[in-house]
């Protein structure tokens, strides 16, 4: 207030601020159609941006909402597609049987001591390499079966998701080569003898080696072998080996042919009408772009986390072998009366001869086939698995950049 001055307010001032005000109005009547325009038109301009975006935002929501609902289905396709898969190659084929197991009674009645060596020898190693095989087996149909109809999905049928009803769609791979790369029970490259007997012997040779000091007559606690597990398991799952399908180590590189093995399925199916050049090199195209998902950490942590949900179902049933009933009621009729409150003990755990032991795991293994949908559809839930698909699936879209 100390710098305001009376002489402001001046006659002459007030009289210059009037007439001003009077042009001003003057002005604004004399233009009031341009500065209605004007008006207008910025308001229009902001009433269709405004507009714009919204459109533009439900277009995205129901883009979004269209690719989950196609996203979830197809996962639920692939889970009943490895069920069938795996029943197949299990159930139908019988390939376990190929494993040689000799029986515990043509043991006890082999008369020479060598020969006995050599039986117990090839039971312990064919029973643990069953175990293994169909321990692997489940989550890696599983997590590949998957990955295929993913990247089938990306090709094919995505821009159909995306734009519903409008003339985008484009399939960039034709059915034929659709079928030559799923993997289907009726087409699983997995599924040929030759491939699945380089699988086993692989398992078979690390096992040999892993077993050598595990003795059929020894006693074995859970404790103790579910250390002999981890210790084989990381024979074959540090990423190093299980990431690289180059390395003769890698179980992964025999779910996928080889580059002669693709040409020589195209030159199979070449007619005078069709070359199958455009073929092979979308064939191949695909098969690369599995290579390079399989050598990925995400791949990687999901392929790990996989098998961990087969093996935690094996063991959570093996652990049941190893409570003693007895032992129980023994530790519950002199424990239980002394507690102040209700509580539940778990069966106290006892060690067992791996002669018993081998029979019981050799059951468990039926146990996990018969069970397998349940493992299956466990791998399906996680996190991990479904954030690598959608991520194949979508290619990372950003669907703020997408055309409508």
């Amino acid at each position: 207030m100390e710098n305001f001055q009376f002489e402001d307010l001046s006659p002459n001032k007030v009289n210059k601020v009037y007439q001003d005000l009077k042009k001003f109005g003057s002005f604004l009547y004399n233009h009031k159609m341009g500065v209605f325009l004007v008006s207008f038109s910025s308001g229009v301009a902001y009433l269709y941006h405004n507009i714009t975006q919204s459109h533009k935002r439900k277009q995205i929501k129901l883009a979004k909402e269209r690719v989950k609902t196609y996203f979830e289905s197809t996962q639920k396709l692939s889970e009943r597609e490895a069920d069938a898969i795996i029943s197949k190659f299990i159930d139908e084929n019988k390939i376990l049987d190929k494993i040689q197991t000799p029986s515990l009674a043509s043991i006890r009645s082999e008369k020479d001591p060598e020969e006995k060596i050599k039986l117990t020898d090839q039971l312990k190693v064919s029973i643990i390499s069953k175990l293994f095989s169909v321990l692997y087996i489940i989550p890696m149909l599983t997590v590949f079966n998957r990955l295929q109809i993913n990247i089938i999905g990306k090709y094919c049928y995505l821009d159909y998701v995306l734009y519903k009803d409008q003339d985008h769609s484009m399939r960039l791979i034709n059915q034929q080569t659709e079928s030559n790369f799923i993997n289907s029970r009726n087409n699983c490259h997995f599924l040929k003898d030759i491939n699945f007997s380089q699988f086993i012997d692989l398992i078979q040779e690390q096992i040999k080696i892993s077993l050598k000091d595990w003795k059929i007559d020894q006693q074995s606690s859970f404790e103790g072998f579910l250390k002999l597990l981890i210790n084989i398991r990381n024979n074959f799952e540090k990423k190093e080996i299980i990431a690289s399908i180059s390395s003769d180590k890698s179980l992964l590189k025999y779910l996928i042919p080889t580059e002669e093995e693709i040409d020589n399925l195209v030159q199979s199916q070449k007619t005078p009408e069709n070359d199958n050049d455009i073929e092979y090199q979308n064939l191949k195209m695909l098969y690369n772009e599995v290579r390079n998902i399989f050598e990925s950490q995400k791949f990687y942590d999901v392929l790990k986390d996989s098998i961990n949900q087969s093996f935690l179902e094996f063991t959570k049933n093996l652990r049941e072998d190893f409570e003693s009933t007895e032992l129980k009621k023994q530790i519950d009729s002199i424990v239980l009366p002394d507690l102040p409150i209700e509580m539940e003990i778990p069966k106290p755990l006892v060690t067992m001869h791996n002669i018993i032991l081998l029979p019981k795991i050799n059951k468990q293994i039926g146990n996990i086939i018969a069970n397998k949908k349940s493992i299956i559809e466990k791998i399906g839930s996680t996190d991990l698995i479904n954030q690598l698909n959608y991520s194949v699936l979508t290619n990372d879209l950003d669907f703020n950049k997408v055309q409508f």
